[in-house]
């Protein structure tokens, strides 16, 4: 599946293969948010696509990661809640979050893996 089509660019319309996502110099990651309203957000990855001729930023729900998260998943989203760290509420954040709740395996995917082979570690 690495190598299959798995993300197409909303602005150069370029297929990305989950490798080129995970790998390529030119699929930039950019932070993690809720996109949607209420019950329909989504938790999503941002990244910026960094081709001379196309330079524009599309997100992936982060989901769509599920089999490259090499940790449990716990089931409680605590967004909203009091003891939320609101960090999946800031796209610019790219801290880690320290809570037991289902984004927390997400964002330190983004921060370990994603962040990291750019040379942008926290």
């Amino acid at each position: 599946m690495d190598d299959a089509r798995f993300k197409q660019c909303p602005l150069c319309r370029s297929w990305l293969s989950l490798g080129d996502i995970l790998r390529s110099p030119e699929v930039v990651p950019t932070g993690m948010t809720f996109v949607g309203p209420g019950n329909d957000r989504k938790l999503v990855y941002f990244f910026s696509h960094r081709r001379p001729e196309c330079d524009t930023t599309f997100h992936i729900p982060v989901a769509e990661f599920l089999t490259e998260i090499t940790e449990p998943v716990p089931l409680a989203c605590l967004a909203g809640t009091p003891t939320c760290q609101r960090r999946c509420i800031r796209r610019e954040d790219l801290e880690l979050c320290g809570e037991s709740c289902s984004s927390a395996p997400f964002r330190r995917f983004l921060v370990n893996v994603l962040l990291k082979r750019c040379g942008r570690q926290r």
